[in-house]
């Protein structure tokens, strides 16, 4: 009797030499060079590290291409560890493309995504073989069926991630959303408990009444509890009725159904209808608060002209612009919510010659064309006849032509003794993430605030709220505020927004920091201005972004405080107690560059690498576990 062990054939007679280790040596080194160009260096460095690892990856490329056997398992072997190399090559031409070419923010985006894609697909593709090989390398035997499988499993799970990810840009990009949430709110907006602290209703100066004309038992009524709860532990005076059990009272507040809110203040009525039962209610319960916001504020508070400047090309309050450009609804529907009744001011309305005289206020919100030099010596003039100004200017777009917007509002700003930076603020490390790209670098947000009434709640919630900036410039005292030597008692000048450590007004609009033009430092964003005029006093708010207020912000509960509060002290309502709005432990997401480092290599190397560590000891363990290796047996007569 004989016995053979059975073993893995050879490939075709080759033995392990037509596999060298050397390519992927090579292919490490590249990729590494590739990591240093592309993170951690910049400028004359970077170009050259990239350079190296994209020549360094051709090179391994060719070594193992130009050595192919001329059949057999092996070649299929080398075959795919070439397109491996091919894919590492590729990568490191995009991610020197992405670095150092200057493209539009989406396809910078792809370039840089692809570039990543054949990096680290090439890089796990030839893990896997080499993880493979290594055993084979010592008995010099190939099982080339077990490699070609394994390494088609690499492949397939690199092209998988990758349809995923185009997946995840392209529905990030469509920003396709479904809301099916139908409940209402449980608790009033900082906005509305503000605006119940200042209200006061008759000579008796008691709180609003509020009635819930609703049956006992209602699914709609359920849903309005807590809410209405809480407005009644802060002053209003609220009460459940059945509409038939009060018809006197019905008929004054024009209610005639149950499935109402009515609300009263001394002579003045409002009604709301919501709707008997939940599903009636159901698409009304999500505005609750702001209807009962612009309501309250009817019937609180006296009408105030409200004039915003057209014809500028100014951010709109209705519909957003044909460019895209995000309007400014909410900021409109927080106005109204104060009794207050925006009106347009243009040529045609008279602004080259004088505000009209029932103006409570005039706002400029984000402007892309220039005024008329008639148009900002009316501004101006208004100003120091004691009126009220919100000017909000976005800084110009890097790369595009300054038409001049700031400059045709120079008379404004003399009056206001204010300048404006010119250039985008952007911040490298600290920033709101967005899109992954440099451009978020201009994606800023404030958490210090001056002390002032137009920020007292987000100066109370300091190192909690975040105020947002989408597109920022800085804001400062001219040279003219104050002569030297002297205190001009009669004008006061207070920042109300600074930008975190280490922002810098990008000057050449590239979103990288030159110390030779550009210097780090603390910015202002916003300012007030109070300037004494007599027996007047003029108020203005002067802020470098109209972002700041529209509506891709102002879901963020600070950027909301910031609106009202501000708006209601350039509308002179100065009641609100300080506090009267709250701020959410939950504070906005800010990403700063070493978090995103630390998840980037978290997510992309560590957990793959446990996920490998853990597969490769199971296997093995597995390994040992099965019985002695098989044998055949062969009698002999």
């Amino acid at each position: 009797m004989t016995t053979s062990k059975l073993q893995p054939g050879r490939a075709n007679g080759s033995n392990i030499s037509t596999l060298p280790v050397g390519p992927s040596a090579l292919a490490g080194l590249s990729l590494l060079g590739l990591f240093a160009g592309a993170r951690l260096l910049d400028d004359e460095a970077q170009l050259v590290f990239l350079v190296v690892g994209t020549l360094l990856s051709l090179a391994a490329a060719l070594w193992r291409g130009l050595r192919l056997p001329a059949q057999g398992g092996v070649r299929s072997l080398r075959v795919r560890a070439a397109a491996a190399h091919a894919a590492i090559f590729g990568g490191g031409l995009l991610a020197t493309l992405a670095v150092r070419a200057t493209l539009d923010d989406d396809l910078a985006a792809i370039t840089a995504s692809l570039a990543l894609l054949g990096c680290v697909g090439g890089g796990f593709v030839l893990g896997a073989l080499e993880l493979l090989m290594a055993q084979s390398r010592s008995t010099g035997i190939v099982d080339a069926a077990r490699v070609q499988r394994a390494t088609s499993t690499a492949v397939t799970l690199v092209a998988g991630v990758a349809m995923l990810a185009g997946l995840v840009y392209g529905v990030n990009k469509q920003d396709v959303r479904f809301d099916l949430a139908y409940a209402a709110p449980t608790s009033p907006s900082g906005a509305t408990l503000a605006l119940l602290d200042t209200a006061v209703c008759g000579p008796s100066k008691e709180k609003p009444e509020l009635f819930l004309f609703f049956e006992r038992g209602s699914t709609a009524l359920a849903e309005l509890q807590d809410y209405f709860a809480i407005l009644q532990q802060k002053g209003a005076r609220i009460e459940t009725l059945d509409q038939a059990m009060d018809p006197a009272l019905s008929k004054a507040i024009k209610v005639s159904k149950n499935g109402y809110v009515g609300f009263r203040c001394g002579e003045k009525t409002e009604s709301w209808s919501v709707g008997a039962e939940r599903e009636d209610a159901q698409k009304k319960l999500q505005k609750l608060d702001e209807e009962v916001r612009t309501r309250l504020g009817k019937i609180s508070r006296d009408p105030v002209n409200v004039y915003m400047t057209v014809g500028h090309g100014e951010r709109p309050v209705d519909e957003s612009d044909k460019s895209g450009r995000p309007a400014a609804k909410g900021l409109k529907k927080l106005l109204e919510a104060q009794n207050v009744k925006p009106k347009k001011l243009g040529v045609g309305d008279g602004l080259t010659s004088a505000v009209p005289a029932d103006a409570g206020l005039v706002v400029v919100l984000g402007p892309q064309q220039p005024f008329l030099p008639e148009e900002a010596r009316t501004l101006a003039l208004y100003v120091d006849g004691g009126g009220a100004l919100a000017l909000f200017v976005d800084p110009p777009t890097p790369g595009a032509v300054d038409v001049g917007v700031a400059a045709s509002l120079q008379p404004v700003l003399d009056a206001l003794s204010l300048r404006l930076g010119g250039f985008e603020v952007v911040n490298e490390k600290e920033y709101v993430k967005q899109s992954g790209t440099k451009a978020d670098f201009a994606f800023v947000f404030s958490t210090s605030f001056g002390s002032h009434k137009s920020v007292k709640t987000l100066n109370a919630a300091r190192g909690k709220a975040a105020l947002l900036f989408l597109q920022a410039q800085s804001i400062a005292r001219s040279d003219s505020a104050t002569p030297a030597g002297e205190k001009n008692k009669d004008l006061k000048i207070s920042m109300i927004a600074r930008s975190r450590p280490a922002s810098w007004s990008d000057v050449d609009g590239n979103r990288a920091f030159d110390e030779a033009t550009e210097k780090k430092d603390i910015l202002d964003f916003a300012a007030v201005v109070e300037k004494k005029l007599g027996e007047k006093e003029a108020r203005a708010l002067v802020a470098g972004d109209s972002d700041v207020v529209a509506d891709a912000l102002l879901s963020n509960e600070a950027n909301a405080i910031f609106t009202y509060e501000a708006f209601q002290w350039l509308l002179r309502d100065d009641q609100a107690a300080s506090g009267a709005v709250t701020v959410s432990d939950d504070v906005p997401i800010r990403h700063t560059r070493d978090e995103d480092t630390a998840w980037f290599y978290g997510t992309i190397l560590a957990g793959p690498t446990v996920v490998l560590a853990v597969g490769i000891g199971s296997v093995r363990l597995r390994r040992r576990k099965k019985p002695a290796t098989a044998t055949t047996t062969k009698e002999t007569p």
